[in-house]
């Protein structure tokens, strides 16, 4: 008996939300059949600052959040993404040759899904001077990109909802970009990492941090970039900059880790068999 009608997937998951910061596996309940997913990548390092530049912001990580159809009690794998170290200043001449560019974010998946870390960047520019103060894009598949730098500033890199700032002035580094707010868990993520100053006044000149959890860039002369928050997903701030850099004082931020939330929907829309919700149902 019942109606009759197009087959729709009814979910009865009870909206369980279960939160992960690190890798491990999700039993769905017996009645799940859809997940509202948010999957979140990990952002990029911060770039040093150095003898010319303030060193670029770095990316947020890329997002996936939508429902996805799954099965009753079965295990899926989650899998969240690190965040990328900032790039360290050599500790030897010749300081104007960073030693490296900030690690890329690493990608976060779940359900066959993959949300993909903020890349490493590195500017295509006359010399290695010049390149660290190139500000990274965010993660696929949003993709948005860093800021532009000045002469002399940082770029602000990407984030999750928004562009990165371009370097307002010479010695001035360029704000990340800003991050989204997911509705699986209502949280803010995925600001970007401010840029670089350079020679700037004392705590002057630094690029903010992106809404979202980003690290501030460096502020006044050859100040290390801030780090991003834990688990959401931003972008290092790009280290200071100055003529007498030395050591490790003008290092990037790292990039924060991802997390992934998935949500158990309850969902019954059109027209279904009545026979099988009410076995769904009872089933939990």
């Amino acid at each position: 008996g019942g109606l009759i009608g197009k087959r729709n997937v009814t979910s009865f998951g009870k909206s369980k939300v279960t939160t992960f910061t690190s890798n491990a596996n999700i039993c769905t309940q017996a009645g799940t059949r859809v997940v509202h997913a948010k999957i979140l990548a990990g952002g990029a390092g911060g770039n040093t600052g150095n003898v010319s530049n303030g060193g670029g912001g770095g990316g947020a990580g890329g997002y996936i959040c939508e429902q996805i159809t799954v099965c009753g009690s079965t295990q899926y794998a989650m899998v969240v993404g690190g965040g990328g170290a900032g790039a360290s200043h050599p500790q030897s001449p010749p300081l104007e040759n960073p030693g490296s560019y900030g690690s890329a974010g690493s990608n976060s998946t779940g359900f066959g899904k993959t949300a993909t870390g903020a890349p490493t960047h590195i500017a295509d520019a006359p010399g290695p001077s010049n390149r660290v103060r190139a500000s990274g894009t965010s993660g696929a598949p949003q993709s948005n990109a860093g800021g532009s730098p000045s002469d002399r500033g940082g770029g602000g890199g990407g984030g999750a909802g928004g562009v990165g700032g371009d370097s307002p002035g010479n010695s001035v580094g360029g704000a990340g970009g800003v991050g989204w707010t997911s509705p699986v868990d209502c949280t803010l993520h995925g600001g970007g990492g401010g840029g670089g100053s350079w020679e700037a006044g004392s705590g002057a000149g630094a690029g903010a941090a992106g809404p979202g959890g980003g690290g501030a860039g460096g502020a006044g002369t050859a100040n290390p970039g801030a780090n991003a928050d834990t688990n959401k997903g931003g972008g290092g701030g790009g280290g200071a900059g100055d003529c007498g850099i030395s050591g490790s004082t003008s290092s990037g931020g790292n990039g924060g880790s991802g997390r992934v939330v998935v949500k158990e929907l309850n969902k019954a829309s059109g027209v279904w068999n009545l026979k099988s919700q009410f076995s769904a149902i009872k089933q939990g």
